[in-house]
């Protein structure tokens, strides 16, 4: 007696599992852009803040206790991260004052 036996050639379609990992790709790739944009609208904001620049006036040389100020001894620089410190923004309300202490060059003048 003779039986015949079927062979079992059907495979699982592999369709369903490429389709799975394509979504979890997709989804990946979204997250990383999303994450990629949020850093850099933090980066732009934060540089925007910590660039705020004023100008200073500063010493142009070292001047002595007692030196009547000129318009050639101070020149107005721009400079960051000085809230709260009383500065001059322009040289025409310094000069003519008389220092009491020195000043060296690049220091402010207030």
């Amino acid at each position: 007696m003779v039986t015949a036996t079927k062979e079992r050639t059907e495979t699982p379609d592999p369709q369903p599992l490429r389709l799975k990992a394509r979504s979890r790709t997709w989804r990946a790739g979204l997250l990383a852009a999303a994450l990629m944009a949020a850093g850099a609208a933090l980066s732009v904001v934060a540089l925007e803040q910590v660039d705020q620049r004023s100008p200073v006036l500063v010493a142009a040389e070292d001047l002595p206790a007692g030196h009547q100020v000129g318009a050639n001894d101070v020149r107005v620089v721009e400079a960051a991260g000085l809230e709260g410190v009383s500065t001059l923004g322009e040289a025409q309300p310094a000069v003519g004052a008389t220092l009491t202490p020195p000043v060296t060059e690049g220091a402010l003048v207030s």
